[in-house]
């Protein structure tokens, strides 16, 4: 992971550079209603307490028809399990719901030399994006890592 002029750049295990942009930081209450704007909005959520469970930023992404939230985890960890319920609940506090078109990505960052053994453990709660398009039972297929 890196930033610069081309805001956050991250390198995925094909070694392919995924370029996110600027974001505009503001404060995620998880539990509390939170406003992160509307139209052409590009904001990262960071949450107000530091052992937030599931993920240590949420990006969202509205310009035009492309609607998209990203949940990133930071992990030094070899392998890292996946708790639903988290993505769930932030999704309901930021008014996002799965008919309305929008794209959830979750994405675990770790260090390059764990790039490539990077796993997935245990899920729990499995099923609880599914109206956002994630599989039950095949959450570990969908995450990413960079």
């Amino acid at each position: 992971i890196s930033h610069g002029q081309r805001g956050v750049v991250v390198i995925d295990r094909d070694k392919e550079e995924h370029e996110w942009g600027h974001f505009i930081v503001k404060d995620l209450e998880p539990g509390k209603r939170n406003s992160w704007g509307s139209k052409n909005t590009k904001v990262c959520l960071k949450p107000k307490t530091w052992n937030q469970g599931g993920y240590d930023a949420v990006l969202v992404v509205k310009e035009n028809e492309n609607q998209l939230v990203r949940f990133v985890q930071l992990t030094k960890s070899s392998c890292h399990e996946l708790k639903m319920k988290y993505f769930s609940e932030c999704l309901e506090a930021l008014g996002i719901h799965g008919g309305d078109g929008w794209t959830v990505e979750i994405v675990f960052v770790v260090d390059k030399e764990i790039l490539a053994g990077f796993k997935v453990g245990k899920v729990e709660q499995a099923g609880a994006l599914s109206e956002y398009g994630w599989k039950k039972g095949r959450e570990k297929d969908q995450v990413m890592v960079m």
